[in-house]
């Protein structure tokens, strides 16, 4: 991986590597979808000797790869960094500019970044996570171990709503579970041959995966909704919090649209990548 400083055509991979925080948080990211994949497919559907018990276990597992891949494109995709030695054209006059203020000033015309430094594009915000002025960044999500910006807010949109997919099939899963063992109870007691099969260490994990599954899936929903109410009005979270409007006349389809990459179709549901306007930089 290049360093902060590198950009170019040999730049391949975005992976930020200073942030221990993030780094916890993608394993524990991975270890919460196959880990609860698992407990659902092999510790409650498993018994299901039935064609509907396996159509049960490959959804389970579409979702989580679904869910996975998601989550390692919004991680490995550059955001929409500004390299320093890149040409941007801003029409900017200088009374719109504070002196001495800490994020930006005035140099050779152009609107700069005193921390990165370099050229400071519209609507660009610096992370000092990334090290870098971020096109449309919308916020640095320590679960994805990147910012949400330009080029990968798609990402992060599939992956909350395939974690909340799965989460909620989870959710569904166990609570169908339960009520059947509920309801075969009698029959473990009037037959050997009936009941759960489930031992207490598969019922304990049950119970945790559920209370995981009911808080991912109620927060990556909120994630989801807030999301896609700042892209209709064409605003970043930042940009949401200091109340601006960035709208330009725009309808809120070609908003969706050009995060989306394109016109409605398949590809909306699949975390490939869109057409970039700039070109890529590393981490």
């Amino acid at each position: 991986f290049d360093s902060p400083s590198g950009c170019g055509a040999h730049a391949m991979v975005w992976f930020i590597t200073n942030d221990c925080c993030g780094l916890v948080c993608v394993l524990v990211t991975y270890t919460l979808i196959f880990g609860s994949s698992g407990v659902v497919s092999f510790g409650m559907l498993v018994h299901q000797e039935s064609v509907i018990g396996i159509l049960l276990i490959l959804v389970n597992f579409s979702l989580a790869l679904m869910a996975a891949w998601s989550h390692l494109s919004c991680m490995l995709t550059d955001p929409g960094a500004v390299h320093p030695d890149e040409e941007v054209e801003v029409e900017i006059e200088l009374d719109e500019v504070e002196e001495g203020t800490e994020a930006k000033s005035l140099k050779d015309g152009k609107h700069w970044c005193k921390k990165c430094p370099g050229p400071k594009p519209p609507r660009a915000h610096h992370c000092s996570i990334c090290q870098r002025c971020i096109r449309k960044m919308d916020h640095h999500c320590p679960w994805v171990n990147n910012c949400v910006g330009q080029y990968n807010q798609k990402h992060f949109l599939l992956f909350c709503l395939y974690t909340c997919f799965l989460s909620s099939f989870t959710i569904a899963v166990l609570v169908i579970r339960a009520y059947s063992c509920s309801r075969d109870y009698v029959s473990r007691l009037r037959s050997a041959d009936k009941g759960c099969h489930l031992s207490n260490t598969v019922v304990l994990m049950g119970m945790l995966v559920f209370f995981a599954a009911v808080v991912f899936a109620l927060f990556t929903l909120m994630m989801f909704c807030d999301q896609m109410s700042c892209i209709m009005y064409d605003q970043t979270g930042i940009e949401a919090l200091q109340n601006a409007s960035m709208s330009a006349g725009r309808g809120w389809r070609d908003n969706v649209r050009e995060v989306f990459g394109g016109p409605c179709s398949p590809r909306w549901l699949v975390p490939l990548a869109i057409k970039r306007l700039y070109p890529k930089c590393s981490a």
